[in-house]
């Protein structure tokens, strides 16, 4: 039997909340809709059917084989499952809407609002990277303190016509502001450069159901380094950010989305090695699992950069500069969506620019102090010079 529903919603309330949405459908011909898998009657189907449940995020599987009873299943998509699907939905993010919130490092919690739609997360002295993993030992450390805002909204939608996919859109827009330091200790025993990337903590949805489409949206909050240069360094970091990252499907081609109405951002940096660099970055991470699939997901992210040179020996002389930007990437996983499309990822945002620039100089006292400071001695100067932390 087919269906065809037609619904025109603006919902406000605690499950969707600033919310709104328009969805018209046609099932394919052997596409049932179940309220649970927990009571499925196999006398109810046959092979080949097409079963869309609606609970606990929803599932969308094809039916391989009826035997004794026992029905056994395989993965399908949206499009197998609907002839005709167009659907639009729009939502800003409420913490009244959460399901969960997982922290994975002591020290993160979120902190209340009056304002709902605000996600305050702060930082107090999380521990990110212990390179030897003694706590006893401090020098070998990278950590993180502060506080960050976020305002998150999302926008989707699906069109499927004879059951071929010929549209997606997803766009996450944010509003974020943070303030945060990070503390790198690199002593000269560790590998540089290096780079690490930390999920603080994930929040999660309760899953939204508009029809027989059902999805959860998830925001992960991260934060990232990348090292090259060793030594104690501080990076303070605040920024401001609103805008809109996406990715679009249309006439058989991705496309990516980008609208970038505010940005500022301001930094301190400590300390800085000769010939090296550091750029340390944080931000949201939306994720939206259609069907208990991982989907789209969309990241937006401010960073602060530093790079140094060494234009000199005789004297030692430190050219340096300071940078603020913001980067969104985005990728979609197309596997719930339809077998025969191919996943897409890209970086759809890169800008920095110039916050400070200087040079200094060192004389060879000043030089040797420091490398002694750093375990190093005299004749290794010319050998270790590029990794040696100097302070401006």
């Amino acid at each position: 039997m087919k269906i065809m529903i037609f619904l025109l919603f603006l919902v406000y309330g605690n499950l969707l909340n600033s919310s709104d949405f328009n969805i018209s459908y046609k099932l394919g011909s052997n596409t049932k809709i179940i309220s649970s898998v927990k009571n499925i009657n196999p006398k109810d189907f046959k092979e080949g059917d097409i079963i869309v449940s609606l609970d606990d995020g929803g599932k969308i599987s094809k039916i391989v084989s009826i035997k004794n009873e026992e029905i056994n299943f395989e993965p399908a998509t949206i499009e197998e499952a609907f002839e005709k699907l167009d659907v639009r939905y729009f939502q800003e993010l409420d913490t009244k809407n959460l399901k969960n919130i997982n922290y994975y490092y002591n020290g993160v919690k979120n902190i209340y609002d009056r304002n709902s739609k605000i996600f305050k997360i702060k930082l107090d002295n999380v521990v990110l990277y212990d390179y030897d993993g003694d706590d006893k030992t401090k020098d070998d450390r990278i950590t993180a303190d502060g506080v960050i805002d976020l305002f998150s909204d999302i926008e989707w939608s699906i069109n499927v016509d004879e059951h071929s996919i010929k549209e997606l859109k997803f766009i996450n827009g944010v509003n974020q502001k943070s303030d945060f330091k990070i503390n790198i200790s690199t002593p000269v025993r560790i590998p540089i450069p290096f780079s690490k990337e930390f999920v603080l903590a994930d929040y999660e949805f309760m899953p939204v159901t508009i029809g027989p489409v059902v999805f959860t949206p998830i925001i992960s909050l991260i934060v990232g380094f990348n090292v090259g240069v060793a030594g104690k360094v501080m990076v303070n970091i605040s920024q401001s950010i609103s805008a809109k990252y996406g990715a679009h499907y249309i006439n058989g081609e991705w496309r990516g989305i980008t609208e970038v109405n505010d940005k500022s951002f301001k930094g301190f940096l400590s300390f800085i090695g000769a010939d090296g660099w550091l750029k340390g970055y944080i931000g949201p991470k939306l994720k939206l699992n259609f069907y208990n699939t991982f989907g789209p997901y969309i990241e937006g992210f401010g960073f602060l950069k530093a790079k140094a040179d060494m234009v000199s020996y005789k004297p030692v002389k430190i050219s340096w500069g300071l940078y603020g930007g913001v980067e969104g990437n985005v990728g979609v996983s197309v596997k719930i969506f339809s077998f025969g499309m191919k996943d897409f990822e890209k970086n759809v945002y890169n800008y920095e620019i110039l916050i400070n620039q200087g040079s200094f100089n060192f004389s060879k006292e000043r030089l040797i102090k420091v490398c002694s400071e750093m375990e190093l001695n005299g004749s290794e100067i010319s050998d270790k010079i590029k990794n040696i932390s100097l302070g401006f």
